[in-house]
C-alpha cells in the first residue's frame, strides 16, 4: 500500500462525517444549498406553528396597583416601640411581598368585589378557595428594585376584572394590615392590664411581708438604727486611728531617748528632750551663767569672789538643767503609757461596735431584699400602667404604614399575544432550527457526499469524480467513453487514466482489481470504462469479468455465449476461445462464463495465477471486474494475483464506516491500493464542479452540431 502523507486514514469514518481543518465558508454555503429542503421545510414548519399558537391565544390585559411599605410611622406614643416591627428590615419587607401573594389574600379580595360569584372571571362550579388558588395565577406581587414599593399585576383576558383585582388585592391587604395593628394593640392593652394586677398584687404582698418582719425585730425602723450604728462606727474609727498615730509618735521619741542613754550620751542632746520647755529654759539659764562666768574670768583671778560666786551658781544651774532633763524622760514615759492604754481602749470599743453592726447588717439582709423585690414590683407596675394608657391611646388611633400608590387601571390593549414579537421569533427559531439540522443531517449522515471528506476518511486521493451518465441505454452507460466521448462522464474517466499515470506505482500496476463496498456502486461501469480509455491510449488492455456471482461484461458488450474464466479456471477451454475482441482497438474482454459453484475457491487457486501470469504476457493492462467486498470473500481469494486496487464509492449511497471495514479487509489481504474512484457524483450540486461541468457540457453540444451538420451534408 502506497502511503501519504496528506491523508489521514479513517479520520472521521467511524462517527459520521466531521469538517476538516481546511474547509472553506463555500463548503459550508454548498452543504447548506445542497440541504436547503430540510430549512426551508423547518422554518416553514416553525412559522405555521408559531401562527397558529399566537392565533390560538387568549389576548391577556395587564393591569398593576402600587403600594408602599413605609419605612416607619410617626410615632405618637413610645408603646409603638413594642408593637411595630422594624420597617428596615429586608425579611419585613419580603414577609408584605409574600403575605400579598398568597391564597388567602386573593380569596379576601374576591369577595370583598364579589369575584367569587362572577363567572367571567373564573368558573363558579367550585369552592371559593379552589377558584382562589386558581386566581393567583392571575397575579404578579413584585418588589420595585431599590424601593419600598411593591407592583400587585392581574393578567387576565377582561381588562376591566384585571383593574378590579389589582385594587381589591392591594386594598384588601392594606385593611387587613390596618386591622392587624389594631388587633396587636388591643391584645397588647389586655397583656398589660393582666401583668398590672399581677404586680400589684405582688407589691401589697410584699409591703405585708416587710410589716412582719420589723415586728419580729421589734423596730421602728432599722435604716435609722444602721445609720446611728454606722455613725459611731466611723468615728470610734477615726479616734483609733488619732490614737494610734499619737502612739507611734510618743513611741519613737522614747526609743530614741533609750538609744540615747544606751550609747552614754547626754539627754540634752536627744532632739525631743531638747525641745521640752523645762529643759529648754534650764538649758538657756545654763548658757547664759557659762557666759558670764567666761567675762569673770577674763577680768579676774580665780580666787575672786564674784568669779567663785558665779562658778558656784553656774553649778547649780547645770544642776538644774540635768534634773530637767531627768523630768523630761519621765514625762515622755508617762504620754507613752497614756497613748498605749487609749490605743487599747478604742481597740475595745471598735471590737464592740463591729459586732453590733455586724449583727444589724444581718438584720439588714432579708429586709433590704424583701424592700428591693417591693421597689422592682413597683417599678414595673408604674412602666406598665403608663404603657397601658398608651397602647389603649394607639388602638383608637386607625394608622397603617402601608398605602396605596396608584390604583390599576383597565389597559387599552393586550400585552399577549404580540403578533411581530412571536412571528419573528418563530422565524428566528425556524431560521436556526432549520441550518442547524440542515448541517446536522449531513454531519451525521456517513455516506460519501464530498471529495474532501471521502480523502480525509479512507485516507487515499480520489483519483477522479464521475458524473451521472446521462444515457438512455443501460449498455450504452456503461461504455459512455465509446458511445458519447464528450460526455463529463467520459471526460472523468480519461482524467482516472490521466491520475493512474501520475501515480508512482502505476508502471507495476499490470493487473487491476476494480472493487466497491456494496453492490450497485457502479464499478463494472468503471471498470469497463477504465479498459476502454487505456485501450484507447494505445495499450493492449484486457477487462475480465471476475464477478461470478452477477457477471454483467456480455450484456454489455454483447458477447456470444462462448467460453469465459470460469471454463479457463476449471480446465475446459482456452484463451483463445474465452478471449473476444471489442469495437474498440486494443481492447479485449474475458467474460465470467458458466456460473460455477465454488467461486471463491476457483479465484484462490493456483490455476488463476497461472492464468494471470499467462496474460500478462499478451497484454498490458488486465483490468478484473471483481465483485463487492461485502457479502462476497471472491475479491479477498483473488487479492494475493493482483497488484493494485482501484476503490469505487457512490456519490451519496456509500457509508464511510462500511468503506473503512471494506478497505480495512482488502489491505489485510496485502493488495496495495492506487486510488479511488467518486462515482455518480451530481456536479452541479459540488461547488467545486459546476464550472467543470458547464464547460464540457458546452463542448458535447458543439460536438452534436458539427455531427448533425456532417450528415446533413
Amino acid at each position: 500500500m502506497v502511503a501519504n502523507s496528506e491523508y489521514s486514514y479513517g479520520a472521521s469514518g467511524a462517527r459520521g462525517r466531521a469538517p476538516s481543518s481546511d474547509w472553506h465558508w463555500i463548503d459550508y454555503a454548498a452543504v447548506l444549498m445542497d440541504r436547503i429542503w430540510i430549512a426551508v421545510a423547518v422554518l416553514v414548519l416553525a412559522v405555521g406553528i408559531g401562527v397558529y399558537r399566537t392565533w390560538k391565544q387568549t389576548p391577556m390585559y395587564r393591569s398593576s396597583a402600587r403600594i408602599m411599605v413605609e419605612e416607619n410611622l410617626p410615632k405618637l406614643l413610645n408603646v409603638e416601640d413594642v408593637l411595630m416591627a422594624n420597617a428596615r428590615n429586608l425579611q419585613y419587607f419580603n414577609t408584605h411581598v409574600l403575605a400579598l401573594n398568597s391564597r388567602s389574600m386573593a380569596e379576601e379580595a374576591m369577595v370583598r368585589i364579589g369575584l367569587d360569584r362572577d363567572p367571567r372571571f373564573l368558573p363558579t362550579n367550585s369552592p371559593v378557595s379552589v377558584r382562589a388558588a386558581s386566581a393567583m395565577g392571575f397575579v404578579r406581587v413584585n418588589p420595585v428594585p431599590q424601593s419600598r414599593l411593591i407592583d400587585v399585576t392581574v393578567e387576565h383576558p377582561d381588562p376591566d376584572m384585571a383593574a378590579a383585582f389589582a385594587n381589591a388585592l392591594a386594598e384588601q391587604y392594606i385593611e387587613v394590615n390596618l386591622n392587624r395593628r389594631s388587633e396587636v394593640s388591643t391584645e397588647s392593652f389586655e397583656w398589660l392590664r393582666q401583668q398590672a394586677e399581677e404586680y400589684h398584687a405582688q407589691i401589697e404582698k410584699g409591703y405585708a411581708a416587710i410589716h412582719d418582719y420589723r415586728e419580729k425585730l421589734n423596730v421602728v425602723s432599722l435604716e435609722e438604727n444602721e445609720n446611728a450604728v454606722v455613725s459611731k462606727l466611723k468615728a470610734i474609727s477615726q479616734d483609733l486611728l488619732e490614737a494610734d498615730s499619737q502612739f507611734m509618735a510618743v513611741d519613737a521619741e522614747w526609743k530614741e531617748v533609750q538609744a540615747a542613754l544606751a550609747a552614754g550620751r547626754p539627754l540634752g542632746e536627744v532632739e525631743c528632750l531638747a525641745r521640752d520647755a523645762a529643759v529648754l529654759a534650764a538649758y538657756t539659764a545654763l548658757q547664759r551663767q557659762q557666759g558670764e562666768v567666761q567675762t569673770l574670768e577674763n577680768r579676774y583671778k580665780s580666787k575672786h569672789p564674784a568669779l567663785t560666786e558665779a562658778i558656784s551658781l553656774k553649778n547649780d544651774l547645770a544642776a538644774q538643767y540635768e534634773a530637767a532633763c531627768q523630768e523630761a524622760v519621765k514625762r515622755l514615759d508617762s504620754r507613752r503609757k497614756m497613748a498605749t492604754e487609749k490605743v487599747a481602749s478604742l481597740k475595745e470599743a471598735l471590737d464592740a461596735q463591729g459586732k453590733v453592726a455586724m449583727e444589724l447588717d444581718r438584720k439588714l439582709v432579708k429586709y433590704k431584699e424583701l424592700k428591693r423585690e417591693v421597689e422592682a414590683d413597683r417599678q414595673m407596675y408604674d412602666v406598665i400602667a403608663a404603657r397601658m394608657k398608651e397602647a389603649k391611646f394607639v388602638g383608637e388611633v386607625k394608622r397603617s404604614n402601608i398605602r396605596l400608590v396608584d390604583h390599576a387601571e383597565p389597559a387599552a390593549r393586550p400585552f399577549r399575544p404580540i403578533w411581530k414579537k412571536s412571528i419573528l421569533f418563530s422565524l428566528l427559531l425556524g431560521l436556526f432550527l432549520g441550518i442547524g439540522l440542515s448541517y446536522a443531517s449531513y454531519f451525521l449522515d456517513d455516506r460519501m457526499k464530498r471529495v474532501e471528506d471521502v480523502e480525509h476518511t479512507l485516507g487515499m486521493p480520489v483519483l477522479a469524480v464521475v458524473p451521472p451518465v446521462l444515457l438512455p441505454m443501460p449498455a450504452d452507460r456503461s461504455r459512455v467513453v465509446e458511445k458519447s466521448p464528450f460526455a463529463p462522464a467520459a471526460e472523468a474517466f480519461r482524467s482516472l487514466r490521466a491520475s493512474l499515470a501520475l501515480r508512482q506505482e502505476w508502471p507495476g500496476c499490470r493487473r487491476l482489481m476494480v472493487t466497491s463496498t456494496t453492490a450497485a456502486e457502479g464499478k463494472s461501469t468503471v471498470a469497463c470504462n477504465l479498459a476502454m480509455v487505456l485501450a484507447q491510449s494505445g495499450q493492449r488492455t484486457l477487462l475480465i469479468d471476475a464477478d461470478m456471482r452477477r457477471p454483467v461484461m456480455r450484456g454489455m458488450f454483447g458477447i456470444a455465449a462462448l467460453r469465459g474464466l470460469s471454463d479457463l479456471l476449471s480446465g475446459s477451454g482456452t484463451i483463445e476461445e474465452a478471449v473476444q475482441e471489442t469495437t474498440v482497438p486494443g481492447l479485449s474482454v474475458m467474460a465470467a462464463g458458466p456460473l460455477p459453484s465454488n467461486p471463491s475457491e476457483l479465484l484462490a487457486a493456483p490455476v488463476m495465477r497461472r492464468l494471470l501470469e499467462d496474460l500478462e504476457r499478451r497484454f498490458d493492462r488486465i483490468v478484473m471486474d471483481c465483485p463487492p467486498v461485502f457479502g462476497v470473500s471472491d475479491p479477498i481469494s483473488l487479492l494475493p494475483s493482483m497488484h493494485c486496487v482501484i476503490f469505487v464509492l457512490h456519490h451519496g449511497k456509500t457509508g464511510s464506516r462500511a468503506a473503512v471495514r471494506a478497505m480495512n479487509k482488502i489491505r489485510e489481504g496485502g493488495a496495495s491500493f492506487v486510488g479511488l474512484v467518486f462515482n455518480n457524483v451530481a456536479l452541479k450540486l459540488s461547488s467545486g464542479y459546476y464550472y467543470y461541468y458547464q464547460y464540457h457540457k458546452y463542448g458535447e453540444e458543439k460536438a452534436g452540431q458539427r455531427r448533425g451538420d456532417a450528415n446533413k451534408a
